[in-house]
């Protein structure tokens, strides 16, 4: 049995679901954090 096959094949559909809100969020996150870095750069 490998880990990483067995991770996904043993999520559930909310477990899928979970992990897909989870690197949504993370992705907004990081565009958030680009965004007020340049709105900060801009203001100095």
């Amino acid at each position: 049995m490998r880990i990483s096959l067995g991770i996904t094949a043993g999520l559930t559909v909310f477990g899928k679901l979970w992990l897909s809100c989870l690197m949504l969020v993370g992705r907004l996150g990081v565009i958030i954090l680009i965004y007020t870095f340049l709105e900060n750069k801009n203001q100095r």
